[in-house]
């Protein structure tokens, strides 16, 4: 079967994608040389341009890799746009829904009366990649693009991956490298509705550094135990979000906690209200659901791999 048109487009606009969001990295390196050296929040910004650039790049990267692999028709390249898509929409959803929060949250805008071009601005700018990443959902899930994809292939001789599972143990894969950037910031650390900061913070840190990068690659190699680990981070999540929002004085620490990382985040809250802490608490908790009723449901995978390396033995 000759490649499908659709898989075609696909690889082009992620290609498309990937040159805009090289130019994005471009911008933040050059931003980062004009950022006024008398402001106080300097070096957060020069720090935080530096990352974002370097991301932008990383997200770069692999969409090129997953173009050309789209192109070539490999397997390993629709699960991996599956993952983009699933990205696309939820780290977009999630900064447009911020966004909107916070203008709404902040009188000078309002004062201009350009309230409404702005919100047109930041729909049109975050819903086109919310927009591509569910079209490729949709698309990719079709059984004739996965024929297309899986003819002419050998069958696979390991285990069968949940998509689920994938995206899980990439998310935690990711998340478990992003994490040691906390200790840059020296940002403390809420965990069970205490703050930790200094050295206490920075042992939490890389105790989650270590535990997501842990379980994404258990999850990836479908251990057992990586399932059972990755079930009992989520439930952990729950309760640490739950806790935050119950503890007295909830808003002041994260006030605290941000002053901590910057004087500069310290007058953002001061002028910007912050959600309401159990409006957070069921955000943490609708995020941690999700990924705990994959975990739940897809058990069967993880016994099968543990029956078959058993048989192995």
């Amino acid at each position: 079967m000759s490649r499908p048109a659709g898989v075609t487009v696909s690889a082009v606009f992620l290609i498309l994608g990937c040159v805009l969001t090289i130019l994005m990295g471009v911008l933040m390196v050059l931003a980062n040389s004009i950022v006024p050296s008398a402001t106080p929040q300097q070096p957060l910004a020069k720090a935080m341009m530096v990352f974002m650039a370097v991301v932008f790049f990383g997200f770069a990267l692999w969409g090129l890799l997953t173009a050309v692999g789209l192109l070539r028709m490999r397997r390993w390249a629709r699960i991996s746009i599956l993952v983009i898509g699933v990205l696309l929409v939820f780290i977009c959803g999630l900064s447009l829904a911020m966004i909107l929060f916070v203008t709404q949250q902040m009188p000078e805008i309002e004062s201009t009366g350009r309230t409404g071009s702005i919100i047109g601005i930041m729909l049109g700018v975050y819903l086109i990649p919310i927009l591509l990443g569910l079209l490729w959902l949709i698309y990719f899930n079709r059984a004739a693009v996965k024929g297309a994809f899986l003819e002419g292939a050998l069958a696979p001789t390991g285990h069968v991956r949940p998509l689920s599972i994938a995206v899980i143990a990439w998310h935690l894969v990711a998340f478990g490298l992003l994490t040691p950037i906390a200790l840059w910031f020296h940002s403390p650390a809420l965990v069970l509705g205490m703050l930790w900061k200094g050295w206490a913070a920075a042992f939490v840190y890389c105790v989650f550094t270590v535990l997501q990068l842990a379980i994404g690659v258990g999850l990836l190699r479908l251990k057992p135990w990586s399932r059972n680990a990755a079930i009992w981070f989520c439930i952990l999540g729950m309760v640490n979000s739950i806790a935050f929002a119950l503890v007295p004085n909830a808003r002041g620490k994260m006030i605290t906690a941000m002053k901590e990382i910057s004087p500069y985040f310290s007058e953002a809250a001061s002028s910007v209200q912050l959600p309401d802490p159990i409006l957070n608490a069921a955000g943490g908790v609708m995020f941690m659901a999700l990924p705990l009723f994959y975990l739940i449901t897809r058990g069967q995978a993880f016994l099968e791999a543990g029956s078959k390396s058993d048989i192995a033995k």
